[in-house]
């Protein structure tokens, strides 16, 4: 069954009034980002994307058992974590890989919560199947 993310979607897929930029925050409440690029949609959900100046670097970090992400020429990202008890992962683009695009960073929809779309992606319901 298709999970049709872009109709789930509350979050617009491009910013709509760059004056008037989304805030976007760990479910606990930390900034991750100020506006930002727009939202890819993927096989394992829709992605918002970044660029540099979007993100609030203080309340991310490189966790250090995958500092070699940095240097390894081969890794495909880094990945960032926020600094609060969610773990948010933010995903440093390191090479171009379907539509995500080297230098650019990627959080899921399902990750985070906004100041202006509550709920950025609504959640599918699903039903239990009880043996009877």
């Amino acid at each position: 069954m298709p999970t049709r993310y872009a109709e789930r979607l509350n979050l617009p897929l491009y910013p709509i009034d760059p004056e008037n930029e989304v805030q976007f925050m760990t479910p606990n409440g930390l900034p991750l980002a100020t506006g930002y690029s727009g939202v890819v949609l993927t096989d394992k959900g829709p992605m918002v994307e970044f660029q540099e100046k979007h993100l609030n670097f203080a309340n991310i970090a490189v966790p250090p058992p995958l500092l070699w992400r940095r240097k390894h020429p081969d890794a495909f990202y880094v990945e960032h974590r926020s600094r609060d008890y969610c773990g948010v992962k933010i995903y440093e683009q390191r090479r171009d890989e379907g539509t995500l695009k080297a230098g650019m960073f990627y959080i899921s929809a399902f990750d985070m919560i906004s100041d202006k779309y509550p709920i950025l992606i609504e959640r599918l319901n699903k039903r239990r199947v009880v043996n009877e």
